[in-house]
């Protein structure tokens, strides 16, 4: 196995999804080391953890991303897309904060809980 393949392994295992009126978010919890410079960018707000940790979707509309008109096919997901599509609905975004605050969190407890073993 090389790395670039462990390292896929290594992040699916951090990932997971979220549905959000009718579409499905996928995010990856990130690293204690990735959490750390987010939560110590000055800049950054709590919105940048989830823009930058959501990797994917399924069922967003072309239509929802627009928001108006009747298109119905799916549209591709990237960063950029996101941003504009979750920048407008802040339910969303804070429900994804939330999910990963705590997924975060309930990992890095069993890590240390493995290493005083």
């Amino acid at each position: 196995m090389d790395s670039s393949a462990l390292l896929a392994m290594v992040r699916a295992d951090r990932e997971f999804e979220i549905d959000h009126d009718g579409a499905t978010i996928r995010a990856r919890v990130p690293t204690r080391y990735e959490m750390q410079r987010v939560l110590s960018d000055a800049s950054a707000g709590m919105g940048d953890l989830a823009l930058r940790f959501t990797i994917g979707w399924r069922g967003v509309k072309v239509k929802d991303v627009i928001g108006k008109g009747n298109d119905e096919t799916e549209a591709p997901f990237s960063r950029e897309l996101f941003a504009e599509y979750a920048g407008q609905r802040l339910d969303l975004m804070s429900k994804l904060v939330d999910e990963l605050m705590s997924r975060h969190n309930k990992r890095a407890g069993v890590i240390e809980e493995e290493a005083k073993n």
